[in-house]
């Protein structure tokens, strides 16, 4: 099977972001990803998506990492945050993020979300 459709069977939804905070990319989010049409959230901000009160602090996260040193901002600890449904509603979002090297043709994040709501304890 080609890497291409492996990323597109994925469940959780993988962001490819640019060093200005654009999506340039997705790949996974197979059933559905909030309610969200994938192919539209390509071009768009990704702090549009998170929940307007965790806007700030998510933008201050990614910000911080710029300075750090580059394992640091290669593997930056991963998060929780809320993201806007396309329905409007709010739900939390593990964020598992990874820095891309500090080249000008490859700036930014991949990064890799979870909804709790696709999370269960080992018994289930």
């Amino acid at each position: 099977m080609e890497p291409a459709k492996v990323l597109e069977l994925l469940r959780p939804l993988i962001v490819v972001v640019d060093g200005w905070g654009g999506i340039s990319a997705v790949h996974g989010g197979c059933g559905g990803f909030l309610g969200h049409d994938l192919d539209a959230l390509v071009g768009t901000d990704v702090l549009d998506i998170v929940a307007e009160a965790e806007r700030d602090e998510t933008a201050l996260y990614f910000l911080s990492q710029a300075g750090e040193a580059i394992r640091t901002t290669l593997l930056p600890l991963p998060f929780r945050v809320k993201l806007v449904a396309a329905n409007g509603a709010e739900h939390p979002v593990d964020v598992i993020p990874t820095g891309r090297p500090h080249d000008p043709d490859v700036n930014g994040w991949v990064a890799v979300l979870v909804p709790l709501s696709m999370q269960a304890g080992p018994s289930r």
